[in-house]
């Protein structure tokens, strides 16, 4: 019998009751909603929607596959589970030769099937079958039940054919309209948590609420009993993915995955970097030739008991038919790096099959998780490294008080200064466990532990403990050990897995990576610094200029210590002879001052990171303040390590090297500018003395050859700006300008209203070692030596430093004069 639809001028009210409920739908059960619309126009008792399985092919002789139910409703709210119904069944039959079936009696059908559990609880009386074509192409049908002994009519099915050819059209609309409002909402929940910490990352515990909430919403709008997501934090587990949330309800034996060693669906994914998706893993096995044709090699272990707690999480009976345990997974990508996996399993409601379409919206939220993920760790990587830089300056400070007061003992013990620096160190570093300072013994030609730090060092009997410490490291022939390359080359040595690498010589089986550091000064070498981590995870990146920058410390301390050792044997020795005694007792005084000056830290690679960070990145103005203020006592400590250099070679009267570069203004102002603000900042809020750059001449040099070594330049105007800082009264300005002298030399100036210069003072203001009466009195800073190197440095390049005495107002002024040349 053939049954024609209804055409009518204006849609039926059930036609308008079934869109109207289709656009009030936010999760994809909603198509069990329209069923019912579909049911109730009709007084039909329950309304299942069936769907061709994929792999089925009805254009074979015969015809293959099955159908199962993608959407139903009863009025008992029975839950619907798949059923293998066949294609020799009645919605076969529909689906086949496209045209509805109505079943007026199923007990006098023969293609009934008659056992089959959708007739049997409650028991079906009656149904039709209409078919409808999805817009995926895919072919299903809608059918109608009813458990009393009425059938359809004509005008009844006519109906349902009309409403069933809107399903395809409303569930793609449902399916449009959830989509866009869940990704919506994943970004709500995202840029909610960016706004919740804007100028640093969430704590870890509130990140796994970001992506808990996430979970909850897939697991809404999918219906999902499970949806997980796996993070790697690439900062404190390489390499180790592990469950950051989730909703399923039982528990979890396997929270971790390992990069590159896993199996089955999670790992497959994390291994090849693509989805997967699976129409039912309780067919797996029987199914498991099909899948692999998509997913080669691909494996499944019910590791989470899905097929039992499926079962009660669903309330559904002891042996009767699962749902599908459709399953679906994306990999967390940024770029070609893979960040973790997103997935989810077996749906509480129809739709129970998860299709192309929801993993591709699986696959964009996937891409929003990944470059929310990436943010954060990026954010978190750097708050650490500023941390780090923000800690060494002030363990190097803390550190070299303590060496001052050290080397300044009758008897100085080195040992001491370096397992202080040690300490310092395992506070600086994330993931320094195990460290130690060995040191050249020049009779052997090996290196020797002269300290240790961790706990590891005492771990073992007394035996081993002495054994170990006792090892030596030969320096000679080709390296037998990472410390041996690193004393040769005079290069950092970084190894993220200590297996892999040529040099290593094992003295702790349990450690996984090692910063080799060289102790040196100059060219004298000295030893090696060991820092060693033992939990898997590589360290920072930050971690290898700490290191370099922690080694050059200790080369310093370890110099410092040699030399005073040699200036108190020498006083022993001569102490029967007084006048030489008495000369050498004023060039150790004159030794103590000058390396007490220097002894204040060669950080010149932190100066030139936070340079370079605030250079490149945007911060808020808290951040960029703080940043500017280490960058501003990191251009401290980068001036005296400097000094350091100069001051032995002025000392000598050596000359002084020079790498002179032609300077334009534009240099030159935003190096003023970078001066000025980090001497502001060194000066602090309290004193209120202001520095400001005078652009008057700003184009001076447009005309005007003018050349000068930059590093040197540099640490001639920071040190003019830190004297005018020190000395200046509060609440003053300090200016900063620069021009042409009446006879065209170039100058840069700097003036400032503080403790006067009276005339005679001038010349010793350039002297080493002299200070002004009145600024000993009023600040314990300087040791005389800042003017001295300035003047040198002046004359290296052919120019001079210019003192001005205190003008009647109260103004003193300090000039750089250069030679320089007009351009033709």
């Amino acid at each position: 019998m053939s049954y024609g639809v209804i055409k009518e001028s204006e849609p039926s009210a059930h036609v308008m009751a079934l869109v109207s409920t289709a656009l009030k739908q936010d999760s994809l059960a909603g198509l069990s909603e329209m069923l019912k619309c579909i049911a109730e126009a009709v007084d039909a008792d329950g309304c299942i929607l069936w769907e061709l399985a994929p792999g089925s092919d009805l254009k074979s002789d015969p015809p293959t596959g099955h159908f199962f139910i993608l959407a139903g409703w009863f009025r008992d709210k029975w839950n619907l589970a798949l059923h293998n119904l066949p294609l020799d069944s009645i919605v076969g039959e529909a689906v086949i030769n496209q045209k509805p079936v109505n079943v007026q009696d199923i007990r006098q059908n023969q293609r009934v099937f008659m056992n089959h559990p959708v007739l049997q609880s409650p028991p079906v009386k009656t149904f039709c079958s209409v078919p409808v074509r999805f817009r995926d192409k895919a072919n299903g049908a809608v059918n109608v039940y009813r458990n009393a002994p009425k059938p359809f009519d004509e005008k009844e099915i006519a109906e349902v054919e009309e409403m069933a050819s809107l399903i395809p059209a409303l569930y793609q609309a449902i399916r449009h309209k959830v989509s866009f409002g869940l990704i919506q909402r994943i970004n709500e929940i995202l840029h909610k948590a960016e706004l919740r910490a804007p100028t640093a990352p969430l704590l870890s515990k509130e990140v796994r609420k970001v992506f808990q909430d996430i979970c909850d919403s897939i697991s809404h709008t999918f219906q999902s009993v499970e949806t997980s997501i796996f993070l790697e934090d690439s900062i404190e587990a390489p390499g180790r993915f592990k469950l950051i949330a989730t909703t399923w309800q039982g528990s979890f034996r396997k929270k971790i995955y390992r990069e590159g060693a896993e199996h089955g669906l999670t790992g497959w994914v994390l291994n090849h970097k693509k989805p997967v998706r699976i129409f039912d893993l309780a067919h797996f096995e029987k199914d498991k030739k099909i899948i692999r044709r998509e997913y080669p090699d691909i494996t499944w272990k019910d590791s989470l008991e899905f097929k039992s707690k499926v079962r009660s999480f669903l309330r559904l009976k002891s042996g009767g038919d699962l749902p599908p345990l459709s399953f679906m997974a994306a990999p967390i990508l940024m770029g070609e790096k893979v960040l973790g996996v997103i997935r989810c399993c077996t749906a509480r409601k129809g739709p129970y099959y998860f299709a192309e379409r929801e993993l591709g919206l699986l696959k964009l939220i996937a891409a929003q998780i990944g470059q929310y993920w990436n943010n954060w760790l990026t954010r978190r990587e750097a708050q650490q490294e500023n941390e780090s830089w923000r800690n060494l300056v002030g363990s190097i400070t803390l550190l070299n008080r303590f060496v001052h007061n050290e080397l300044t003992r009758e008897e100085p013990q080195e040992l001491r200064i370096f397992d202080e620096a040690l300490q310092a160190t395992s506070q600086v570093i994330n993931g320094a466990e195990i460290m130690d300072v060995r040191l050249f013994d020049d009779k052997t030609n090996e290196l020797y532990f002269a300290t240790t730090y961790g706990r590891a060092w005492q771990e073992g009997s007394e035996g081993e403990i002495q054994q170990r410490k006792a090892r030596r490291f030969t320096v000679l022939g080709r390296p037998k050990s990472a410390g041996a390359y690193v004393f040769q080359t005079g290069r950092l040595h970084l190894v993220h897995d200590v297996r892999r690498d040529d040099y290593y010589s094992e003295t702790f089986p349990k450690a996984k990576c090692i910063i080799v550091a060289p102790i040196s000064v100059e060219k004298e070498k000295y030893g090696v610094l060991d820092i060693r981590g033992t939990g898997g995870q590589e360290f920072p990146k930050h971690a290898e200029a700490i290191a370099e920058l922690l080694g050059q410390q200790l080369g310093l301390y370890h110099y410092l210590a040699t030399t005073i050792r040699k200036l108190r044997k020498a006083e022993t020795d001569l102490s029967t002879n007084v006048a030489a005694l008495k000369e050498l007792q004023e060039r150790q005084t004159k030794a103590f001052q000058d390396l007490g000056h220097q002894v204040k830290s060669p950080i010149i690679q932190v100066h030139a990171r936070i340079h370079t960070v605030l250079s490149e990145h945007s911060f808020d103005d808290k951040l960029r303040s703080n940043l500017q203020a280490i960058r501003g006592l990191c251009g401290k400590a980068k001036r005296v390590a400097m000094s350091t250099g100069l001051f032995a070679k002025i000392a000598h009267e050596e000359p002084i090297p020079l790498n002179p570069k032609r300077l334009d203004d534009k240099y030159l102002y935003k190096m003023l500018i970078e001066a000025a603000a980090d001497n502001y900042l060194m000066v602090g809020p309290l004193r209120n003395i202001t520095f400001q750059v005078d652009r008057k001449n700003s184009d001076t040099l447009w005309a005007v050859k003018f050349e000068a070594d930059r590093d040197l330049l540099e640490q001639a105007i920071n040190t003019i700006l830190d004297n005018a800082g020190k000395y200046s009264y509060s609440g003053s300005k300090v200016i900063i300008y620069w021009g042409l002298t009446g006879k065209e030399r170039f100058h840069i100036s700097v003036i400032n209203r503080g403790l006067p210069i009276r005339p005679g003072e001038v010349r010793k203001c350039v002297e080493r070692g002299w200070r002004g009466g009145l600024a000993e009195v009023t600040t314990g800073e300087g040791s005389g030596i800042g003017l001295w190197i300035v003047d040198n440095i002046m004359k290296a390049h052919g120019g001079e430093l210019v003192i001005v005495p205190t003008t009647d107002e109260g103004l003193t002024e300090v000039k750089l004069v250069f030679p320089s040349s007009r351009m033709l």
